[in-house]
């Protein structure tokens, strides 16, 4: 069985929140999602197109749910948070839901909340990979740079 939901843990700094927006980014790539992101960072009420695409969305099972910074909401509210992500677990509109958190004692927590779920931990780049991407990083920003200077 294919797990429902899944865990990123790691450091402060580690790339979780980065991963998240590629995830969504790849998911928006993809035909069967393409019309699925709704950010509430930025939601409107008067976005009813997003609500539609949300029931579509959700009435299909096929709506994914990300959710940064699971740390960062306690202790007030961990337990409400916890009983959010087992209701979104158990409805079948939902289709995934990633959860991404610093390593702090929540592991057990979630795992006697929700069961089964995916967890996983982010490798850290090595020095090859770190050299590698700031020569491809320093190319697309001095591209973009070029790009943006030549359109004013």
């Amino acid at each position: 069985m294919k797990k429902k939901v899944h865990i990123i843990f790691n450091e402060a700094g580690s790339g979780k929140s980065c991963y998240l927006k590629w995830l969504a980014r790849q998911l928006q790539l993809m035909e069967e999602y393409r019309d699925c992101w709704i950010s509430l960072e930025s939601f409107n009420p008067k976005h009813l197109v997003l609500l539609r695409i949300f029931e579509k969305k959700f009435n299909n099972q096929k709506l994914i749910v990300m959710m940064d910074g699971f740390d960062e909401i306690t202790p007030n509210y961990t337990g409400v948070v916890l009983k959010l992500l087992e209701t979104l677990k158990n409805i079948a509109g939902v289709c995934k839901t990633y959860v991404a958190s610093r390593p702090y004692g929540f592991r057990q927590k979630i795992e006697e909340k929700l069961g089964d779920c995916g967890f996983y931990r982010l490798k850290p780049f090595n020095l090859c990979t770190q050299s590698s991407m700031k020569v491809k990083l320093k190319s697309y920003y001095q591209i973009n740079n070029t790009a943006k200077q030549s359109n004013t």
